[in-house]
């Protein structure tokens, strides 16, 4: 992982908050470099397709091979072992592909991977995000907007 000056931090800040005129407090500029250099490293992060199976347990590569393969996008940093879970989904996830690259699509019926939209029988594949923890005392939401 990359580390980055203060003036790197600064620089950074800048380019992902152009014109702003917001000024921090010193109390808060701990803070602010604290999220700006965690924006920074994501967004050189390369968008990668990992591909899981659907465990609670941990699962050998031998056991994998006769599983069911499911594909995700993420910018997160994973490899292969990794256990996830995710309230969207009954069952544990277990990590046991990570492609260098990342794809949008996959097709439903053979299970092939691409970036062109040349097919019917082709869906989006979804990006998963990892969190370090989950706060209790949070609530996550996303943004609704009307569509009229």
């Amino acid at each position: 992982m990359k580390s980055f000056t203060g003036t790197e931090r600064l620089k950074r800040a800048r380019e992902l908050n152009p014109g702003s005129a917001y000024r921090p407090t010193e109390r808060e500029k701990p803070i602010i470099k604290s999220i700006s250099i965690k924006n920074a490293i994501k967004m050189e992060k390369k968008l990668r397709t990992i591909m899981v199976v659907y465990s609670d347990t941990a699962v050998d590569a031998k056991k994998a091979t006769t599983m069911k393969k499911y594909a995700f996008n993420t910018i997160e940093d994973v490899k292969v072992g990794d256990r996830i879970a995710s309230d969207a989904y009954d069952t544990g996830m277990v990590i046991v592909e990570v492609l260098e690259d990342g794809f949008r699509y996959y097709n439903f019926v053979t299970g092939e991977l691409t970036n062109v939209m040349n097919n019917t029988k082709l869906g989006m594949i979804r990006t998963i995000k990892i969190l370090d923890e989950v706060d209790v005392n949070t609530i996550y939401a996303v943004k609704v907007t009307d569509d009229e």
